[in-house]
């Protein structure tokens, strides 16, 4: 009953030291006393670990403070939502409860309540971070927590070990993150081991309950060590519990491939009489579900699958056969989909169009569910808490579809294809776009939310805790919460027009392209690769062959490294080809310009330097058959995003527009007479920022004084973290992509002559965090950028032929297209003729 706040708690929580004015009545001592005794023994009951009765208890005094709210006084009002914030994240069923309660706290909490209070609030917060899955902000109210605690005498308390245990949680799940077995993911999850044992030895020193489940998370935590197997094993099978002895075996041997065994004990765990804590039982049901559905057991899958949602709390196990789903609840979309696969499975397995008929039904149920929610909340919480099980949703959807597709080759079909395609990419992506731009005249406030990022960032490279800069946190979030509240939203937001009933169809694309232009789509789902190709008068979808995958990691490799023979190139250019765009080469022969929307794993990939036809004899780089040859190629986030900035930004003339050029002072013997090209070729107002004037301080000055901007510059790109992109303007000044992202920019074209530009943390459903997405969220429609490090005398001489040529034909990915060709022939230099010297740059 509480969905309905999730979309604005999510906000309050970060006002977790709210100060508000009482103007309510003084309270009658006789409520006080009635609530103090009840949680005394609330308290009493959660520290014992008898949690239904807690919980029990707890309802109740929500539902008294329901009538006698302003009988009781502010302390005891937010000691019982605290209360109720932290059962229901031990119970694991309603996360936007905990929210709720949370929120609700924070509004009771005065600047002055006791450290405990303020502690426990800390802990409220960092169990919602949970939920919307901000591991470093989960991490970070812990540790403003324990210091609360210890500055109060404190830290021996069962709230500091919580504080403790959470923390853990928080490092083990910022471990996921990152790539497996990276030097980032082994500190995360060895610091995690660190807290873990902390809070087992704090617990065992005051005698709490709780360090069974300190021992039993960090049991969980261990078996990410297979060096460690052999204690780990033995330590769970002491476990006393029989409930987290069954479930650490059957995790255990789920980790280590051994399936049946792992099936065995998640069996006998959901024997047992069903906890409080029901997350044990979820992770079982899921398991042999997935377990049932490789062993092609169809009926028992979706039996686990009902089990596994009626224990959700989205539908009771006697309508979950028959319904999709009893509630609105946002994750609850997510079984819906998990459904919708079985049935797929199914299909696969039987070729009966019945099971796919079941499938898709329920594949659109959970989209329309998914896209309608998002399109009705703008908030970053709510999206953070959908962004994996929404993953699951579109990636179940674009499978289904796609097999649909390739049964009847419907029009209608391949509208739904497209449609969760664009799901998959554009939603998450736009709403950033929309948030970043939805109150011009809240700098301040983008200005704070970029600096919350940057301290967290800061902390996620070490997790050091600088009390500082923790209270910096601390003191911006409350600040960004005051700035949100006092800005009123505008009546409609761009993002009403992504409404299932308004999707574009492939007609309507069609239509909007040029008569030799097509649209290029490639989507991940379920460990396949897909392609969409859309011309004016063709629309048709394709499944590439897995063994691509290496290919591209090969060929995304070899660009930025040492030029290799002619010969060796083209094979592996041209079988990427094949493999990417054979099945439309003829099509796509045809056309001029070519939109394209990567993938994930294709994002920094450069489509410019395939190979069209194979040459058997032995060749020069010069003999090969480039695709920037027949056409330009411009890369979009999506359909509709790149259609909604080009709608805000039509075409401009470049003489007419005026430039700001930095150039970074170790950067100005190769790329520093570029800017007297730039400037000769745009109209007057232009200006040069060289020397000491080349800094982060004029640059957020004065970029938005100019149509274009053109940074010579330092880059870093980041892969494996996420708001690790910065531009260095000079050698000890720089600026972060987070602080770029939050201006508001009039430039409708931005040239990057930086290594990297266009490469960062490819999220599935949100594309990839780099310096080009940060201008774009800036507003500025069009980007010049690199996906590899490329020399900067070859980045100067492309470049001043791409200005030439845009000052004839006002379009950026045609202009870059024709100084590649110029580049590739040899005219610009001999040297330059291999692809790793011209193919990085890209228009975005």
């Amino acid at each position: 009953m509480h969905g309905n706040y999730l979309s604005i708690g999510a906000l309050f929580v970060l006002y977790l030291m709210a100060c508000t004015e009482n103007s309510v009545p003084a309270p009658q001592p006789s409520y006080d006393l009635r609530f103090r005794d009840s949680l005394d023994r609330l308290t009493a009951d959660y520290d014992s670990l008898n949690l239904r009765d807690a919980f029990a208890l707890g309802r109740q005094l929500g539902k008294m403070l329901e009538h006698h709210s302003d009988s009781v006084s502010p302390p005891i009002r937010t000691q019982v939502y605290q209360y109720l914030a932290m059962l229901h994240y031990d119970h694991g069923r309603y996360p936007d409860s905990v929210t709720f309660y949370t929120t609700l706290a924070a509004h009771e909490l005065s600047a002055t309540a006791d450290p405990e209070a303020r502690a426990r609030q800390r802990l409220c917060a960092a169990y919602v971070d949970y939920y919307e899955w901000a591991w470093l902000q989960m991490d970070m109210q812990s540790e403003l927590g324990q210091s609360l605690l210890r500055q109060s005498g404190l830290a021996d308390s069962e709230l500091y070990g919580l504080l403790l245990l959470v923390q853990a949680q928080a490092r083990k799940q910022q471990g996921h993150i990152h790539r497996p077995a990276s030097p980032q993911q082994l500190q995360a999850w060895l610091s995690s081991d660190r807290l873990f044992a902390r809070a087992v030895d704090h617990f065992r020193r005051i005698r709490s309950p709780r360090q069974t489940q300190a021992r039993a998370e960090h049991l969980v935590l261990l078996t990410r060590f297979p060096e460690r197997d052999s204690i780990t094993h033995s330590s769970i099978r002491a476990m006393d519990s029989h409930l987290d002895r069954h479930r650490l075996l059957g995790y255990w041997h789920m980790r280590r491939g051994r399936q049946d065994s792992a099936a065995h004990y998640y069996q006998q765990l959901i024997g047992e009489a069903l906890p409080f804590d029901v997350n044990g039982f979820a992770e079982a049901y899921y398991t042999l579900k997935e377990l049932a559905l490789e062993d092609g057991r169809f009926e028992d899958a979706l039996s686990y699958a009902r089990q596994d949602w009626a224990l959700a709390g989205c539908c009771p196990i006697s309508e979950a056969s028959e319904r999709d789903v009893c509630s609105d609840r946002p994750v609850c979309g997510s079984y819906i989909a998990a459904r919708a696969r079985i049935y797929l499975q199914w299909y696969t397995a039987t070729a009966d169009p019945t099971y796919l008929n079941h499938a898709i039904r329920l594949a659109v149920n959970a989209l329309t569910r998914y896209e309608m929610m998002l399109s009705g909340n703008m908030e970053e919480a709510t999206l953070n808490q959908m962004l994996v099980p929404g993953s699951r949703i579109i990636e179940t959807a674009i499978v289904t579809f796609y097999e649909q597709v390739r049964r009847t080759g419907n029009q209608r079909d391949l509208d739904q294809l497209f449609h969760a395609m664009e799901a998959g990419k554009a939603l998450l992506l736009y709403e950033a776009m929309v948030a970043a731009r939805r109150h011009p005249s809240s700098e301040k406030g983008r200005a704070v939310e970029a600096e919350i990022n940057l301290l967290k960032a800061d902390y996620a490279r070490s997790y050091t805790p600088d009390q500082d800069r923790l209270q910096r946190f601390a003191s911006l979030n409350e600040e960004l919460l005051r700035i949100r509240r006092q800005t009123v939203p505008p009546p409609a937001t761009p993002l009403d027009r992504l409404s299932v009933s308004r999707t574009d169809r492939l007609s309507n694309i069609g239509v909007h392209l040029s008569e030799r232009q097509a649209f290029l789509e490639f989507s991940e789902a379920h460990n396949r690769l897909f392609a969409l190709y859309i011309d004016r008068d063709t629309s048709l979808s394709y499944e590439i062959d897995p063994a691509v995958h290496p290919l591209v990691a090969n060929y995304s490799q070899m660009l930025p490294g040492a030029p290799v023979t002619a010969p060796a190139y083209a094979d592996v250019a041209h079988t990427l080809f094949n493999h990417l765009l054979g099945p439309v080469k003829g099509r796509l022969l045809r056309q001029r310009d070519i939109l394209v929307v990567p993938s994930n794993s294709l994002s920094a990939m450069p489509f410019a330097a395939l190979v069209i036809e194979k040459i058997e004899s032995d060749c020069d780089f010069t003999d090969l058959d480039y695709l920037i040859d027949r056409c330009s190629i411009r890369y979009l986030s999506s359909w509709r995003t790149s259609k909604e900035r080009d709608e805000d930004h039509p075409t401009f003339h470049l003489q007419k527009a005026t430039a700001g050029i930095w150039t970074h002072p170790g950067l100005s013997s190769y790329l520093g007479p570029l800017a007297g090209e730039i400037l000769s070729n745009t109209g007057s107002g232009g200006r040069v920022y060289g020397g000491g004037s080349s800094s982060s301080t004029t640059f957020l000055r004065e970029a938005g004084r100019y149509d274009v901007l053109h940074l010579s510059v330092h880059a870093r790109g980041n892969a494996d973290l996420l708001y690790d992109n910065y531009l260095y303007l000079s050698a000890a000044d720089s600026l972060n992509g987070v602080r770029i992202g939050s201006l508001l920019l009039r430039a409708r074209l931005v040239v990057l002559a930086a290594c990297s530009t266009a490469r960062g943390l490819a999220q599935p459903g949100e594309g990839t965090y780099s310096l080009t997405r940060s201008f774009h969220l800036a507003g500025v429609p069009q980007v010049v950028a690199s996906h590899y490090p490329i020399p900067a005398a070859a980045t100067a001489e492309i470049l001043r032929e791409f200005y030439r040529s845009l000052s004839r034909n006002g379009s950026p990915a045609r202009s870059l297209a024709e100084a590649q060709r110029v580049c590739r022939t040899g005219r610009l230099s001999p040297r330059w003729t291999w692809p790793g010297y011209w193919a990085g740059l890209v228009a975005a």
